[in-house]
Parts: C-alpha cells; structure tokens; sequence
C-alpha cells in the first residue's frame, strides 16, 4: 500500500509541474507583450524599460520561467497587473466563496444522486425507474450555463423569490453576521442547483446501474432465500456493495465540478476564482492567471490522490 501511495504521489507531483509549465508557456506564447495594455505611449522608455525590469519581462523566457517556478513554489505568486496587490491575497479572498459553492455542491451530488439512483433501482424496470431514468438524463444533458440561465429568469426574474447576484461579504461593515449570512446562503441556492443538478444525473444512473448489479447476485439471491426484508437487503446489503466505486467517481467528478464552477460564478457574478481567472484573462493580467490556474490544477489533483486513499482504506484488495 505505501508503494503504491508513494506512486500516486509522485504522479501528482508530476501533473502538478506539468500544469503549471504548460499554463507558463501557453500565457507567453499569445501575441503581443503583456505590459503593452498597461503602458501608456507617452510614458519615457527608461521608465518602460524599468517596468518590465520589475516583472522580469525583460529576461529570456527559460529564465523568467525559472525564476516564476521558484518564486511559485515559495509562495510569492506576484503583483496584479490590474488591482495592483499581491495575487496572493486575491486568492485568498476568492478561494472561500469556491469552497462555500463546491463543498455544499459536491455533498449534494452525491446524497441526492444516491437517494435517486436507489429509488430507480428498487424499482427498476417500472414506471418510477422509467420516470427517475429520464429525468436524470435530461439533468445531465443540460449545460450549466443554459441551467443558470434558465434558473435565474424562472426564480429570480420571473418569480423573484431568490436573487441572482451580488452576494454580501460575511464580514460586511454595513450589516452584522447573521444578516450577512442569511445573504450569502439566499445567493448560494441558485448557483448550488446549477452544479448540483448534473452532477446529481450522474451519481443517480451510477448508482442505479451498480446497484442493479448488486440486486441480481447470488449473495443477494441468499439473502431473500433466508426471509430479509427488501429494506434490509437494500441497505445493508446491496447499497454498501454499490457505493465503494463511487470513490473513483469522486476523484473524477473534480475537474467537471471546477470547469463548471468557472462557468457558474460568472453567470451568478460569484466572487470565486472562477470569476476571478475569468477577469484576468479578459484583461490578461498574468501572474493571476498563472497563480489561479496552478491553484486550481493542485486542488483538483490534490482531491484525487485523497479519493485514493479513501479507496485503499475502503477496498482491502488495493492493500
């Protein structure tokens, strides 16, 4: 088990420095020079040439990649081009609001996906198995940027009943805690269903198609032969059987659940890194690019390596 988890952590590892040098070198093979969309024409050469000495421009492209890869791993991310301060504390303003959209996110998939694919496997080949089926599938066919659209012209500008942007600070200087707080989760519900409901469709026929496996083997076929009730066989039984691959199927579900975060915090104006890469590469401010972009790529890897651990932990036959 320890080689096989010292294997997997280098393979992270690995990733990790390949995202991060391909990001680098991809942002600097664009046309034109970065700095060109923050120097004015009239501003002197020597203060141009000055500039660019700061952000290390003006070094060959192996050295500034060099020097950018050692300064990233020591935690110095750099400046924004645009807000001027350390990409740093951008960051660490944005990464809460993801994780306040992606753990609640990442929890429903799969408690609603499973109470789903239970109820469409219990009765599978009837009219609510037919009835979950479809639903599930038409869930998962819709894109999450027609979904969010679609929920805020029903809920927020057909209905009103929740609001579709602008969310408040918890920390806000105008309203105290609760108040806040309250904001906040009002601005969380139509972001959460926009991620929640594909990524529900998918644990929902994963667990259908599992534990109808389940349901029709012999160990299953024992149980009945000894008189346990179809709840009984169903969860303590088949379900358990069922649920141990939806470990991988979390290791995979991360990269969709970030690339469908980018898109979700930009329709909802969410203040994640979602919107905050997207506003950096609109104004092509590069160090936050290549700092949001290294982050999310660790996060992601980060969360596979820990759904392999929780599988070694799970399935004694890895051991």
């Amino acid at each position: 088990m320890l080689a096989y988890l010292f294997r997997r952590l280098l393979q992270a590892l690995f990733l990790i420095w390949g995202v991060l040098t391909l990001t680098f070198f991809l942002m600097h093979a664009g046309p034109g020079d970065p700095m060109d969309r923050y120097i004015s024409p009239r501003i002197p050469p020597e203060t141009i040439a000055q500039i660019r000495q700061q952000f290390g421009f003006d070094q060959p492209l192996p050295l500034q990649y060099l020097k950018w890869l050692q300064q990233w791993l020591q935690g110095d991310w750099g400046y924004s081009l645009t807000q001027h301060r350390p990409v740093s504390q951008i960051l660490a303003e944005a990464i809460p609001a993801t994780l306040q959209l992606t753990i609640p996110v990442l929890a429903l998939n799969f408690f609603l996906g499973i109470a789903l694919g239970s109820v469409a496997a219990f009765y599978r080949h009837r009219w609510p198995d037919r009835l979950l089926s479809n639903g599930l599938l038409a869930a998962y066919c819709m894109p999450s940027f027609w979904l969010g659209l679609m929920l805020i012209l029903i809920f927020a500008v057909e209905l009103g009943w929740l609001p579709n942007s602008h969310a408040a600070s918890l920390f806000a200087e105008e309203m105290d805690f609760w108040t806040a707080l309250k904001d906040r989760l009002a601005h969380l519900i139509l972001p959460m269903l926009t991620l929640a409901l594909p990524g529900a469709a998918v644990t929902g026929r994963y667990v259908r198609e599992n534990l109808i496996t389940a349901l029709e083997s012999n160990f299953i076929r024992l149980a009945k032969a000894k008189g346990l009730s179809s709840w009984h066989i169903m969860t303590r039984h088949a379900l358990p059987h069922a649920l141990l691959p939806l470990i991988s199927l979390l290791g995979l579900s991360l990269p969709f659940l970030f690339g469908g975060a980018f898109l979700t915090e930009i329709i909802f104006a969410w203040p994640g890194m979602g919107r905050v890469t997207f506003e950096a590469i609109f104004s092509r401010d590069y160090p936050v690019i290549l700092a949001a972009t290294g982050l999310s790529a660790i996060m992601v890897i980060a969360g596979n390596f820990m759904a392999d651990l929780l599988y070694c932990a799970a399935d004694p036959r890895i051991r």
